[in-house]
């Protein structure tokens, strides 16, 4: 099948590229995309030729990587080469090179520069639909029917000839098919004459009054009567026009990590991660972040009463989970619930509370916490809001929507079969009937930031009736910033939402100076490790997850691994010749692999094991690897195991249960582990006895070169590096990080040079609130 346009782009803009190819299909405008388009087993040059050769118009996404990609100039220069149109839409602010500067030279650009993305690529698709269909459409429309002619006098140029072959124009250009003038009848006109006076002159008759025309009337309204019936229910079954984003406006300028909650009109709510007051405020026209004092043990909002006088707050102290409200104005807590409470959601009228339990139970209590009662035993829900109208509850379940009544019967899948590949999440109401809500494909993005590649749709339900049919979820948002968390303005014309773009500063600490700088040009990269002569260096691109080695420098990068998967906790092999790393299966568990430092395909450590392998690194000797059989970045525990890859048998560390990350020291004598809530302890394998180190928050411990010290991570309360001796001691920080924030695939990272300085990766992206208003089609 020919397609009309070939869109060219570097891997770097596929984001961009799936978003224009979306917007020109809505408008029944063919593309031609890969990888998307080339079918298995066919030979990859030969299908792009083949694509330009047919296509009308070459459509090329222009940006920095595009400019430098030898894939990208091959195929302009195919392009010119084959006279076809070409149009490039620039999206970053960059000239072309040499190389790309005579084929576009004389071409006209769109530039696509600044935020919003959606307006320029309008404009892209209406100019390239002008270029398809400029030749002008000569036919008169399906409905504008020739008249017979009546005289002689009517022009030969008036009438359609019924058998004419359509022009070459007409054969270019979308037409309707045309209905031809009837041909001329004959007429012998004296015998009707004849006939005429013979009848005239016959005598009359009396006739009855025919029996059908009473039935004749009666079909008649019967027929109406059903034309109406039909109308009416088209009418109410139709599907409304949704709303358009008409315009984007961010509100905050912090750019610190949040979880937006809701508003009460006039300002925002919302929790800020890794902050000593994470509760705060903003007004909705922007303007200065302040933070809302709460006296409880690690507070989070969980959701705003409908008439926005009333907070719901979280509160964890250790495994207890208590629920409290609070007014948004000050004023004294009020406790409602000790039930371990994971999340919770007001009705709309905001007299009842829905919350879950960590233990899967969704109950339901009124709003002072009284009569509280259990309405549902649903596993891992999440995410509840009610409907305006107080029948149903609607709650997250393994990425989907369920949906129940509020006396918690009749639990069924909202959407069964709509996107099966996408998680769902954050829905709610607007005023007018519209549920809003986040999805993202889950092979799509950064294993724990799920809302940097999530995008808002829009499920109309103005008439939610017998009457309607069903409808499905239209594409509210589109292009590279990740949009979550919508909730509604009073009037429901505009929509606040977080928005995020990731990015990382690749950071070391500066021993001698005491400050924070760039590390390898400052690169947006985690995992990294470094090969035991260090020459070498791996890791992995944030948030692209793509595995890459390199000079110790960074110079001469090597590709290793490709999207979606995405590579965790890469550890050298000590003869340099492979790395080790974890990553996260399609089926949900962490899954160990090996690869070459040269470069192939990734290999399971234990292809046959179901179980989870996360946090592995080798022995020494490079002959065993530990690993922990606890889910990667998680809380859930299980013990430390070892695999002999010489006789391929599996051991378990003896005392490790309840243990994850483990952690062999560089002299093969100690294994370190994090253990219960929070706490760090070592094995020594000499003498087979347990030493606990440290306790409080510990994260990606790190063994230094001389076996030593441990270090770790704390990324909340007193944030810093720390470091304990092997042999016991008081901790000590090594680098203070209080007001830096952090980024990384679990939200922050840790790591070591050869030299055992620290290394971190500082949050360079965007993480605000933003404003959408709405317009009718």
């Amino acid at each position: 099948m020919a397609h009309k346009v070939f869109i060219c782009y570097s891997s770097h803009d596929k984001q961009v590229a799936d978003a224009a190819c979306a917007v020109l299909e809505a408008q029944r405008i063919s593309c031609w995309i890969a990888p998307r388009d080339i079918l298995a087993g066919e030979e990859y040059g030969k299908s792009i030729l083949s694509a330009i050769s047919s296509c009308q118009v070459v459509l090329l996404i222009f940006s920095a990587h595009a400019n430098s990609s030898p894939q990208v100039r091959r195929e302009v220069e195919r392009a010119v080469s084959k006279g076809k149109i070409l149009v490039p839409f620039r999206i970053e602010e960059v000239l072309p090179s040499d190389a790309l500067e005579y084929a576009l030279g004389n071409t006209h650009w769109l530039d696509a520069l600044t935020p919003p993305l959606e307006r320029y690529l309008v404009q892209l698709c209406d100019t390239i639909g002008r270029l398809i269909y400029k030749k002008k459409i000569t036919e008169p429309p399906l409905w504008k029917r020739t008249e017979t002619p009546a005289s002689p006098e009517l022009k030969s140029d008036q009438i359609h000839e019924p058998h004419t072959k359509p022009s070459a124009d007409r054969a270019t250009a979308p037409t309707a098919p045309v209905i031809s003038a009837p041909e001329t009848i004959s007429v012998n006109t004296n015998a009707a004459v004849a006939a005429t006076n013979a009848r005239e002159s016959a005598p009359i008759e009396p006739r009855r009054r025919p029996d059908w025309t009473l039935r004749r009337s009666w079909l008649i309204m019967f027929v109406l009567f059903s034309g109406l019936l039909v109308s009416a229910v088209w009418y109410m079954r139709r599907p409304l026009p949704p709303p358009l984003v008409s315009q984007y406006q961010q509100i905050t300028i912090d750019s610190h990590r949040k979880a937006f909650v809701g508003t009460d009109g006039t300002r925002l709510y919302f929790n800020r991660y890794a902050d000593p007051q994470p509760l705060a405020q903003a007004s909705v026209s922007g303007g200065k972040i302040e933070p809302i004092p709460v006296t409880l043990p690690d507070p989070w909002m969980l959701d705003i009463s409908p008439d926005g006088s009333t907070l719901l707050i979280r509160s964890t102290d250790g495994p207890k989970h208590s629920l409290w409200s609070m007014g948004t104005l000050g004023g004294s807590l009020r406790h409602l619930t000790d039930d371990n409470v994971g999340y919770a959601a007001w009705s709309a009228d905001g007299k009842q509370i829905a919350y879950s339990t960590v233990s899967g139970e969704v109950n339901v209590m009124r709003s002072d916490g009284s009569e509280s009662h259990r309405l549902a035993g649903i596993a891992s829900t999440g995410n509840f809001s009610w409907s305006l109208d107080g029948r149903f509850i609607r709650y997250t379940k393994d990425h989907r929507y369920w949906e129940m009544s509020a006396d918690g019967s009749n639990s069924h899948p909202l959407l069964p079969g709509w996107h099966p590949n996408a998680s769902l999440s954050d829905g709610r109401w607007t005023p007018q009937g519209f549920f809003i809500f986040a999805s993202r494909e889950l092979n799509s993005g950064v294993v724990s930031i799920p809302e940097a590649a999530s995008q808002l749709w829009l499920l109309d339900e103005r008439h939610r009736s017998f009457w309607q049919a069903p409808v499905m979820p239209v594409q509210l948002t589109s292009g590279p910033t990740g949009l979550s968390r919508p909730v509604s303005s009073k009037d429901g014309l505009t929509i606040f939402a977080r928005g995020v773009d990731l990015h990382g500063e690749l950071d070391s600490y500066d021993r001698k100076s005491g400050q924070i700088q760039p590390y390898l040009g400052g690169m947006s990269a985690e995992s990294v490790t470094f090969s035991s002569d260090g020459r070498y260096v791996a890791y992995v691109g944030f948030p692209e997850g793509i595995m890459w080695r390199a000079n110790r420098d960074g110079s001469d990068p090597m590709r290793l691994t490709d999207p979606p998967l995405y590579p965790i906790g890469l550890r050298w092999s000590p003869d340099g010749n492979q790395i080790l790393f974890c990553a996260l299966n399609s089926d949900g568990h962490t899954k160990s692999y090996t690869i070459s430092a040269q470069g192939g395909a990734p290999q399971p450590i234990l292809p046959e094991d179901n179980g989870t392998q996360s946090n592995p690194n080798w022995s020494p000797d490079g002959h065993k690897i530990l690993f922990s059989s606890a889910e990667a970045g998680g809380l859930t525990s299980g013990p430390g195991r070892i695999l002999d890859l010489t006789t391929h048998q599996v051991s378990s560390v003896p005392g490790s249960e309840g243990t994850r990350s483990p952690r062999w020291s560089p002299d093969g004598r100690f294994i370190a582990v994090i253990f219960g809530f929070n706490g760090l302890k070592v094995l020594d394998l000499e003498t087979k006895r347990w030493t606990v180190l440290a306790k409080g928050q510990i994260g990606y411990p790190t063994w230094s070169r001389d076996s030593k010290y441990i270090y770790f991570l704390r990324w909340e309360g007193d944030r810093g590096v720390y470091r304990v001796h092997v042999s016991g001691g008081e901790v000590e920080r090594v680098v203070d990080l209080k007001g830096l924030p952090l980024t990384g695939v679990f939200r922050f990272w840790m790591g070591l040079d050869p030299d055992d300085t620290p290394l971190l990766l500082r949050n360079a992206g965007k993480d605000e609130i933003y404003a959408l208003n709405l317009a009718e089609k």
